[in-house]
């Protein structure tokens, strides 16, 4: 009876979850559009409202983020632009028009540091990784290992021997593309689940030596200034900023990209 009862249970939540989902869905992209829709009027503080229902639902999407980062530009809420237009650019590195945003957002910003521009090589590598999203990689990924599987019974039952050592080298470079398609997407995942980047949002903080509020005080940042966690402890992060200083801020005073 209690096996019975669990399965009929288990077989109600597999028909509902569905509609849960369908529902959140809709939700979410009534939202978007009522945001949208806001944004037009030049009712950017409403826009904002909406567009941050849809990550209440755990939507996200980097057009999502820009599209807030622009409501809060438009409300010189800077900080909170800058966090968007990032996040946007964390999904998304070739929006070019976040990125654009993004430096107009921060030339309002109090603290100007250097951030080091990357070597030609790291470009390159970040433009090539960036040409799919995760989910494209890993599709391209297992298309070329399931052609390469068939290259091989084909050349293996289908061909003389002597055009099998001629072609040999089809199969073998599909698998190798799908190799490095696989790891790919496997590196995009991660980077998109890190959170070791944060943009301080209060107006000054006081970066301690150590992580005590009685610590000595170090140096100033200024809220829309982005900073590596390097580590946390407590209540208390780690931080390192481009121009080489680091020191210890509490976790309420940032957020992370």
């Amino acid at each position: 009876m209690r096996s019975a009862l669990q399965y009929v249970l288990l077989s109600l939540l597999c028909a509902i979850l569905p509609l849960i989902a369908s529902a959140t869905n809709e939700n979410a992209l009534q939202h978007f559009l009522r945001g949208n829709a806001y944004y037009e009027r030049a009712r950017f503080d409403s826009a904002a409202l909406e567009y941050e229902a849809v990550l209440a639902d755990s939507l996200c999407s980097d057009m999502l983020y820009y599209n807030l980062g622009n409501s809060y530009y438009r409300l010189q809420q800077y900080p909170r632009a800058i966090l968007n237009y990032e996040r946007a650019l964390k999904l998304n590195p070739t929006n070019e028009n976040a990125e654009f945003n993004l430096a107009l957002a921060r030339s309002f910003t109090v603290d100007k540091l250097d951030i080091p521009e990357p070597s030609p090589l790291t470009k390159a590598w970040n433009s090539f990784r960036n040409l799919l999203s995760a989910k494209g990689w890993t599709i391209l990924g297992f298309f070329a290992l399931a052609f390469s599987l068939l290259c091989v019974l084909f050349l293996r039952f289908f061909v003389t021997r002597e055009l099998f050592r001629r072609l040999f080298f089809v199969p073998i470079l599909t698998g190798i593309i799908s190799t490095i398609a696989i790891v790919l997407s496997f590196n995009v995942q991660g980077r998109s689940q890190t959170h070791n980047d944060a943009i301080i949002m209060q107006s000054v903080v006081s970066v301690k030596g150590s992580p005590d509020a009685s610590a000595k005080d170090l140096f100033l940042l200024h809220a829309g200034t982005k900073v590596r966690i390097l580590q946390k402890l407590g209540k208390w992060y780690e931080i390192f900023i481009p121009d080489g200083h680091q020191g210890w801020v509490e976790s309420d005073i940032l957020q992370s990209i």
